[in-house]
């Protein structure tokens, strides 16, 4: 636990998020927003205790108090480990407590996920009021449950208003972490910028913030099969942390143009260089991109435990049809070609 806490506790505002960037980084965004708006005001966060948390807040000079609690990921079907997280939970709802007795914030502001949970339920005891931000179409579990105790709703997607109380739930826009100060910046000068061909049509494979081996393997095999291509082809590609493989080294291999690394915390550069983008729908990724109005082909991941980046994809897809292009992992498995027709058609100069 890391502090940067005044002596004399002045009025606290606190934010939790934790364990993926979908969460973490809107809410940050939040954070920063509102520290902007009442300059001085101490920030408590709460995230998950993973690497990633910790990649992306420790040094956020914005958090006056950062408290990462340990809490394992929650897999309905694994019934043996019932006990063991609601340990955790316990445990984390007693420093939550702790923290949020200390400090006394004027207000809990969180994006969901199973961290809020002890943290909101302390809340909730202390009658401190607590607003939820659901970022997805569909609203997660964790957001479900809490809206019983919360005051205040935002939402971004319309659909996901049919799961919430109407009476506390607002249509609020999602928390973009860019500003408009990147969008005058041309294609050929973000590339020039990143060390790219500034004339080469460029390719941006995004992921998440933890990456995608699917994706990966995807691109690999298009790159294998379509060799033809190579000279045309630029690449910047977010690997994630979980794929080991030297990306930097095929690509010079093959004599394609790229730009790789396992994660960037501000890819704004990326997006205005972009013709297109191949990325997961999470929330934040889909409306980042809209907000730079590019292309886009999204494969939506689809877990045993949850299926919201379908929902996501589908409503953005519905939303912006000139835009948003939708191919499910489970047809790309036995048909890759869906996804090598539309990058092909980027190098083949015919419209997406």
């Amino acid at each position: 636990m890391e502090s940067k806490q005044h002596t004399n506790y002045p009025v606290t505002i606190c934010f939790v998020a934790g364990k993926s960037g979908g969460h973490i980084i809107p809410c940050l965004t939040l954070a920063q927003h509102y520290i902007t708006n009442n300059k001085g005001t101490p920030l408590l966060f709460f995230s998950n205790k993973t690497p990633l948390d910790k990649k992306i807040l420790c040094e956020k000079s914005i958090i006056s108090q950062h408290v990462m609690l340990s809490i394992s990921p929650f897999f309905y079907k694994k019934i043996h480990r019932y006990p063991q997280i609601i340990a955790e939970i316990l445990y984390s709802f007693i420093i939550s407590f702790y923290y949020l007795c200390k400090y006394k914030p004027k207000q809990v502001i969180t994006t969901g996920g199973v961290v809020a949970l002890p943290v909101c339920l302390a809340a909730f005891l202390l009658r401190i009021p607590i607003v939820l931000f659901e970022l997805n179409a569909i609203p997660g579990k964790s957001i479900r449950f809490l809206a019983f105790f919360a005051q205040i709703i935002w939402y971004c997607f319309d659909e996901a208003q049919n799961y919430l109380p109407k009476k506390k739930s607002i249509k609020k826009a999602y928390p973009i972490r860019f500003s408009s100060s990147h969008l005058p910046l041309s294609a050929d000068k973000a590339r020039k910028k990143l060390m790219l061909c500034p004339e080469k049509k460029t390719i941006t494979i995004l992921g998440g913030s933890q990456g995608s081996l699917f994706i990966n393997n995807l691109i690999k095999q298009w790159l294998f099969t379509y060799t033809h291509l190579h000279h045309n082809i630029q690449l910047i590609h977010q690997t994630g942390t979980h794929d080991k493989r030297n990306w930097n080294q095929l690509y010079q291999k093959l004599s394609i143009s790229a730009l790789v690394c396992s994660y960037q915390d501000d890819p704004a550069l990326w997006y205005v260089a972009s013709d297109l983008i191949l990325c997961r729908a999470g929330a934040g990724t889909l409306f980042e991109v809209h907000f730079f109005d590019k292309q886009c082909i999204t494969i939506p991941l689809q877990t045993t435990t949850t299926s919201h980046q379908i929902n996501n994809a589908y409503a953005m897809a519905m939303q912006y049809p000139r835009h948003f292009s939708v191919l499910e992992q489970k047809k790309l498995r036995t048909n890759p070609e869906q996804l090598f027709i539309y990058l092909n058609k980027l190098y083949e100069k015919s419209p997406l």
